[in-house]
């Protein structure tokens, strides 16, 4: 008698949800979040599925599912035209929405560049500029990023953009030495920055303590370029928070090269030592510094980081 009664207040339990079910999914301006789980929840019905028995499942699935429907893409118009960003969190919206502001000396930098030539965007995290230069359709772009989270979003932002005939995304470090090491994590959100690169530094010299440590390949500039046979860079931009020195050391014989035309690289004014010597180094290669520009920091900070702007002599 008992179960009688259950299976038929179940019954009568499905025909009402059925009949939420219908109401829901032609809801005019309805979420995502309610046409998900209504669309879920007929899709089990259909198939016989006890709903009762799902329980943390059911609610576990429909956390994922929405998850991975709730991905947002924002849309950037530039004078180049439009790109499109993936913003799983909030610093990839927040960089997706300062591409044009936040450092217009590099946008500028880009628009500059002449037709045909070969970016490398060293530290490109989930691609921001990589993608307003890949505007230019005559221009090929190697995006360097190590941290696998940035890495993946980066990724997705070329495939959206439908870019992957001109960007070419790598997953790899820049150093004065070829060898596997380690990439230290500062913050593992999507679109984080201030990692590095062979030992918990920040980009002011002071160590940190890591969240994780990924394991990443390093190369330098010059072999990698000779053991690659990887397209020639005419415009380096490097950004690693605090081992652009390094970076530039395993670079010589590339920067000596005169097809390379330009390099914005960032770089701590305020650790007076070696941004001398940083500056003289890239000089020596026969640079002139055209231009730097105080870095506005995202973080409450005391430093003196600038975008230093190099042209050929």
């Amino acid at each position: 008698m008992k179960q009688t009664v259950k299976n038929r207040l179940y019954h009568n339990f499905k025909k009402g949800l059925k009949l939420i079910i219908k109401i829901l999914v032609r809801l005019p301006g309805k979420s995502l979040v309610i046409m998900i789980i209504a669309k879920l929840l007929d899709v089990l019905i259909r198939f016989g599925i006890d709903i009762r028995i799902l329980g943390k499942y059911l609610q576990k699935f429909t956390s994922i599912k929405l998850v991975e429907e709730l991905n947002p893409m924002i849309k950037v118009q530039t004078k180049r035209g439009e790109l499109l960003f993936s913003c799983p969190g909030y610093l990839p919206f927040w960089r997706s929405q300062t591409l044009l502001t936040k450092e217009p000396e590099t946008i500028e930098w880009i628009d500059n560049f002449d037709d045909n030539s070969v970016l490398w965007d060293i530290g490109a995290n989930i691609g921001i500029y990589s993608l307003y230069a890949g505007l230019n359709e005559s221009t090929q772009i190697f995006a360097f990023e190590p941290a696998s989270f940035n890495y993946n979003i980066l990724n997705e932002n070329i495939r959206n953009n439908s870019f992957d005939n001109r960007i070419h995304a790598l997953n790899i470090a820049f150093c004065d030495q070829q060898g596997i090491n380690h990439l230290y994590i500062s913050d593992s959100k999507a679109g984080s920055a201030h990692h590095s690169f062979g030992e918990p530094r920040d980009e002011l010299g002071k160590s940190f303590r890591e969240i994780f440590c990924q394991a990443v390949i390093g190369f330098k500039i010059d072999d990698f370029i000779t053991e690659m046979g990887i397209d020639f860079p005419n415009y380096l931009k490097i950004d690693v928070d605090g081992i652009e020195h390094i970076i530039l050391a395993g670079a010589e014989q590339t920067l000596k090269d005169n097809r390379v035309k330009s390099i914005l690289v960032e770089l701590d004014a305020g650790r007076k030592e070696l941004y001398a010597n940083t500056v003289d180094f890239i000089k020596y290669c026969g640079f002139k510094l055209d231009k730097r520009v105080l870095y506005p920091r995202s973080r409450n900070i005391d430093c003196e980081i600038y975008n230093n702007i190099f042209y050929r002599y």
